[in-house]
C-alpha cells in the first residue's frame, strides 16, 4: 500500500513538471515574437510594433488595445464616444482590396473614426480598388511606362451607391519604382502639404499611389508618385501609408520619426492595433466563457472532487479489516475481565457473595461432604447478616475456599 501511494504521488509530480517544462518551453517560444507576422504587435524583433505598442501605454490617457476579433465590431457605436484610430500596419494587396471594399470602413469611417493603413514594403501586385477579386494580374513594365486611362479615373460604383448613401472617393492604385526585378534603392519623399512635418523623409520603399481621386491630399511625394496621403470627411480620417517601417520597432531605434508618428495618430485618445488582417484571430473557447460568467469556483471545485477521488482510489480514507483486527487484539481485555465488569455493573457489592453461593449450589460437585455446604451457608448467612461496614467479604470468602479444599469423599 505505501509503495503503490509512492508511486502516485511519483507520477503526479513527473506530469506537473512535465506541464510545466511545456508551459515554460511555449512562454519562450513566442517570447521572441517571431512566431507572429511582421508588424504585429506581438512580435518584438525589428519587424514587429511591440515597441510602439508599448510606448503608447505610458502615456497618459491614451488607452491602447489590440484587436483580434472582427472589425466589423468597431462600427458598433454611432456617434464614436471617444477619438478612436485603428492602425493596419503590414497589409498586403488581398488584405488591403478587402479592407477598402469592407462595409465596416465605410461605417466606421461615417461615425467619426480614423484608420491608418500602413502597406508592406513589396506588395504582390498592382492594387486597384475596383479591380476584381480573382484578378492576379502582374506589372510587367516599370510604373512610370504606364499610362493611365479615363476608365481607372473613375469613381467606382458599389453597393454602397446602389442603395443612395454617399460614398468617399477613396480608391487609389499602387505601384513599385523602380520594378519588382530590380532591387528597391531608397528614397527621399519631399513634403507636399501645409503641415508641421519635416521637408524630408528617408523612404524605405519603392512602393506609391497614384490614379486617386481629389478627396485625397498627398503628405509626401517622391518622383514616382505619393507614398502618403490623407483622405478626411467630417470628423473621419483615413490615411494611407506606403511603407509601415515607420511603425516598427527598427524604425523607433534606428531613426524614430516623433512627430511624424504623432501626425499619423492624431488628436486620438485610443489607438488600436488590429491583428486580424495578420491572420491573428482569435475564437471563444469555453476558458473564455468561464472567465466571462465568472465560473472559476466552480472549475476549482471540480479539481478539487477530481483530486479527492483520485485520492480515495489510491489511499482509503478507512483503514483495512486486517489493520482494525490487530488494534482490537492490542487494546481489547479477556473473557474473565469482561465478567467482573458485568458483575459489578449488575450486583451489588453488598450481594456478591450470596449469588456466588447460589450459582455454586446449583452445580455443587458431588465429592463435597454435605456438611462442608451447610458451613458455607452459615458463613454466607452469617455475613449477610452483618452491617454494610462491619462486613468482610474478602476474610468470607477466604474462609469459604478454605472449606472447599477439603473436599474429596472417599469413595
Amino acid at each position: 500500500m505505501l509503495n503503490r501511494a509512492r508511486t502516485q504521488l511519483l507520477l503526479l509530480a513527473l506530469l506537473l513538471f512535465s506541464a510545466l517544462f511545456l508551459v515554460w518551453i511555449l512562454n519562450l517560444r513566442f517570447a521572441a515574437g517571431d512566431v507572429y507576422p511582421a508588424y504585429s504587435s506581438f512580435r518584438v524583433d525589428p519587424q514587429g510594433c511591440k515597441a510602439l505598442y508599448e510606448s503608447l501605454e505610458r502615456i497618459p490617457g491614451v488607452q491602447v488595445e489590440r484587436n483580434s476579433k472582427s472589425l466589423k465590431y468597431l462600427a458598433v457605436d454611432k456617434p464614436l464616444n471617444k477619438k478612436r484610430i485603428v492602425l493596419l500596419a503590414g497589409m498586403g494587396s488581398l488584405e488591403l482590396d478587402q479592407t477598402l471594399k469592407s462595409g465596416w470602413l465605410r461605417d466606421y469611417l461615417h461615425a467619426g473614426g480614423h484608420v491608418l493603413l500602413a502597406l508592406k514594403p513589396h506588395l504582390e501586385r498592382s492594387f486597384m480598388w475596383d479591380m476584381e477579386p480573382d484578378s492576379d494580374a502582374e506589372v510587367e513594365v516599370p510604373a512610370e511606362e504606364e499610362q493611365p486611362t479615363g476608365e481607372e479615373e473613375k469613381t467606382p460604383t458599389t453597393e454602397s451607391c446602389a442603395a443612395g448613401q454617399p460614398l468617399p472617393d477613396w480608391y487609389f492604385r499602387s505601384d513599385f519604382e523602380p520594378s519588382r526585378e530590380q532591387p528597391a534603392r531608397p528614397h527621399t519623399a519631399k513634403l507636399s502639404a501645409d503641415i508641421s512635418l519635416a521637408e524630408t523623409q528617408s523612404w524605405h520603399s519603392g512602393l506609391f499611389f497614384h490614379s486617386y481621386s481629389e478627396h485625397w491630399r498627398p503628405v509626401y511625394e517622391i518622383e514616382a508618385g505619393t507614398v502618403c496621403m490623407e483622405w478626411i470627411q467630417g470628423e473621419g480620417r483615413l490615411i494611407a501609408l506606403s511603407d509601415a517601417y515607420f511603425l516598427s520597432n527598427e524604425s523607433l531605434w534606428k531613426d524614430k520619426q516623433t512627430d511624424f508618428l504623432i501626425w499619423l495618430l492624431g488628436n486620438c485618445s485610443v489607438v488600436v492595433f488590429d491583428e486580424t488582417h495578420l491572420g491573428v484571430v482569435s475564437k471563444t473557447h469555453i476558458s473564455d466563457l468561464v472567465f466571462r460568467y465568472r465560473f472559476q469556483g466552480i472549475v476549482v471545485g471540480f479539481l478539487l472532487l477530481g483530486v479527492l477521488f483520485l485520492w480515495k482510489n489510491g489511499s482509503p480514507l478507512i483503514p483495512s479489516s486486517d489493520h482494525g483486527r490487530e488494534e482490537v487484539k492490542s487494546v481489547g481485555r479477556d473473557v474473565t475481565s469482561g465478567l467482573v465488569n458485568m458483575l459489578k455493573r449488575s450486583i451489588p457489592k453488598e450481594e456478591i457473595l450470596g449469588a456466588c453461593f447460589q450459582e455454586w449450589k446449583k452445580t455443587v460437585p458431588a465429592y463435597h461432604k454435605k456438611s462442608q455446604v451447610e458451613k458455607v451457608r452459615s458463613i454466607v448467612e452469617a455475613e449477610g447478616e452483618r452491617g454494610w461496614k462491619d462486613r468482610d467479604t474478602r476474610k468470607a470468602y477466604h474462609r469459604i475456599q478454605q472449606i472447599i479444599s477439603k473436599r474429596r469423599v472417599t469413595r
